[in-house]
């Protein structure tokens, strides 16, 4: 409800104008997911529990300085996946929740490429507490052994 009140605020309209199908059907089926809040208390609420959920991964942090996260809870989609209807648009966003979730209540975050599954990347992200991306880049180099891992081919799919 938080991001979709942002984007109520000027980007809706800029992608209006644009009318970029694929843009235009992402932002409508996060329309129907997240209606706009009722009140002002119901936004309060939302900001709230944003701040609780904040307050939980730093004091989880104080304990574990780097947490490892699948970078997507299913295999990289095609291009345009997320368009292919509403309940697949869900199925995708639930999928990708914590490269929703966490930059949105400022957790900082880093996908590493680990190999390929078939013909689609894979890897992990890596997520750690606020001013410390210092642990995360030595975590990621730690994984990466230190070398260069090859770049893929966005046009892969």
């Amino acid at each position: 409800m938080l991001w979709m009140e942002l984007l109520h605020r000027g980007v809706m309209a800029a992608v209006e104008q644009e009318n970029e199908p694929a843009s235009l059907a992402v932002y409508r089926h996060l329309a129907k997911l997240t209606p706009p809040p009722a009140d002002l208390a119901e936004l309060q609420d939302a900001l709230t529990a944003r701040a609780g959920f904040v307050r939980q991964w730093m004091q989880f942090f104080t304990q574990y300085p780097v947490v490892l996260l699948p970078v997507c809870g299913e295999l990289p989609f095609d291009n345009e996946e997320d368009t292919k209807g509403f309940d697949r648009f869900r199925e995708l966003l639930e999928a990708q929740l914590t490269q929703v979730g966490l930059p949105f209540i400022g957790v900082p975050a880093l996908a590493i490429t680990t190999g390929m599954a078939g013909d689609r990347p894979v890897g992990v992200q890596l997520a750690g507490p606020r001013y410390r991306e210092d642990a995360l880049l030595a975590a990621g180099e730690a994984i990466t052994g230190g070398g260069a891992i090859p770049a893929i081919d966005p046009n892969w799919s």
